[in-house]
């Protein structure tokens, strides 16, 4: 795997090829250079992914930055809408890289899905566009274009019944797993005491499982070349091992069991789509890629002696470059979500300092993504009358909230003692539907009571619509559940 400036540092000495792409400074949000840019990303997405530069010229040399086009201009959420207009729902992101003391926006794009991008012509007609051998963007028109073109698309187009084919199998090893569970407790433990619902030890066994598993994936992360931040790389994914939350929900019936799910896949999928206009910054909460090679992928897992299966999002040694924030997400087939990643708040500045604090921001995007998510997800499913929501952190001990990120903020509580904090709750999905803002408070308000000791009841229904409309015009896409 390479760092973002390692990865920078080879393409600005190979050159424009076909998976890289210069651009100078320029204004992306509208007009002529808006349609060019969608066409040199749909390209890049259907010639097999690749990256896209700002701030360099077609030599390869990167530009001093121009003050007349700001960064946030070419934030992830930029790019997204832009997308959106022209070419439609094709996942970006935007990673900003630090070259000789200057901040380059590079756009990695994943490869095309099921078929290929479109984007309007010049004359704002839609058409299909790839990168070529010169390189440069065109319309495919020889024959071995249209050949390799459809190649990938038949390969995509395989590889996506396959993983249907695997989602089937989950189902049915579940329901199987279910049966056979079921003749257990009746042959075997009539006598027993009922367990007490929901079942909070099957959901945090889970949670903990996903931990483990992106601790270990923190360990397999390999690295190629040499660069001079190798060192502070290195310390900040160790960084990552200790100091990340899990996250997630279950969804319950009125009797508080867990709600097994048949057709997780596509319901993943559907909810994806959905938070594009809910919670996205360039990257969502159990986000689906287009690219099948990837994520999500059909599982098996064997959790303190019960066989699950389900779907897992992308995998880190998968990644070609190293971004300073990482997550890791899993579907159980038992009506279980989890997802775990690393404090956005530790990403540095620069990598030899260490930002060990909480900010009000985003604990309500994080609080936010999941809620949402199992709202959405809950739709899906008739029988979800519940969900049961769930918060594990690790490594936040003495780490204040702050009602900033990256400064000096005001401190509104001085946080835990601990180094764990774990937080339970169950939430009515009649609540969520009613009045999600209302409920996001209220979630939040006990989330945060032992890190908000300064300032009690912090996250009133006001300041979280207040803070929503502060990240909307910083151009985060945050917005309320929508109505049914």
């Amino acid at each position: 795997m390479l760092t973002d400036i390692e990865q920078m540092i080879q393409d600005l000495a190979g050159g424009e090829t076909r998976a890289v792409e210069f651009k100078e400074w320029m204004n992306i949000s509208k007009g002529a250079e808006a349609t060019k840019i969608a066409r040199s990303i749909s390209a890049l997405s259907n010639t097999g992914g690749g990256r896209l530069y700002f701030g360099v010229d077609d030599q390869g040399r990167a530009l001093a930055h121009v003050p007349e086009f700001p960064l946030d201009m070419f934030s992830s959420e930029v790019i997204h809408v832009l997308l959106r207009r022209h070419v439609g729902e094709l996942e970006c992101r935007v990673r900003i890289t630090e070259y000789n003391g200057i901040l380059y926006p590079v756009v990695h794009v994943p490869r095309h899905g099921d078929v290929p991008w479109l984007a309007p012509d010049v004359n704002g007609q839609k058409s299909v566009f790839i990168r070529s051998i010169k390189p440069e963007v065109v319309p495919p028109r020889e024959s071995e274009q249209w050949e390799e073109l459809l190649s990938r698309v038949m390969e995509v187009r395989e590889q996506r019944n396959v993983r249907r084919l695997e989602d089937g199998l989950v189902a049915r090893t579940q329901e199987l797993a279910r049966l056979i569970a079921a003749e257990v407790k009746e042959g075997v433990a009539l006598a027993a005491p009922r367990p007490t619902r929901p079942d909070w030890k099957i959901m945090k066994a889970l949670a903990d499982d996903t931990r483990a598993d992106f601790v270990k994936q923190m360990d397999e992360i390999t690295f190629d070349g040499d660069f001079s931040d190798l060192e502070a790389v290195k310390a900040q994914i160790g960084l990552m091992r200790s100091n990340n939350v899990v996250e997630g929900y279950g969804l319950l019936d009125q009797q508080n069991e867990l709600v097994p799910l048949t057709n997780l896949l596509a319901i993943a999928q559907t909810a994806n789509r959905q938070m594009h206009s809910i919670s996205y910054r360039g990257w969502s909460d159990f986000i689906t890629l287009t690219d099948p090679k990837v994520s999500p992928k059909a599982k098996y897992w064997d959790i303190d002696g019960n066989q699950v299966t389900g779907i897992e999002g992308i995998r880190h040694p998968d990644r070609t470059v190293f971004f300073d924030d990482l997550d890791y997400w899993r579907a159980y087939a038992v009506g279980v979500f989890t997802i775990c990643r690393s404090f956005d708040e530790d990403e540095p500045n620069n990598k030899s300092i260490r930002h060990n604090y909480l900010t009000t921001n985003m604990t309500v995007i994080r609080t936010h993504g999941i809620l949402a998510h199992a709202a959405l997800i809950s739709r899906m499913v008739p029988t979800a009358s519940r969900i049961a929501y769930f918060s594990y952190p690790l490594g936040i001990q003495n780490r204040p909230l702050l009602n900033g990120v990256h400064g000096d903020f005001h401190r509104i509580g001085n946080g835990v003692a601990s180094n764990e904090y774990p937080f339970q709750t169950i939430v009515e999905t009649t609540a969520l539907e009613a009045d999600y803002m209302g409920t996001l408070s209220k979630v939040l308000c006990d989330l945060a009571a032992p890190f908000s000791d300064r300032y009690p009841d912090y996250f009133t229904k006001e300041r979280v619509i207040r803070i929503f409309d502060e990240l909307r015009d910083r151009g985060v896409i945050i917005n309320p559940l929508p109505m049914q």
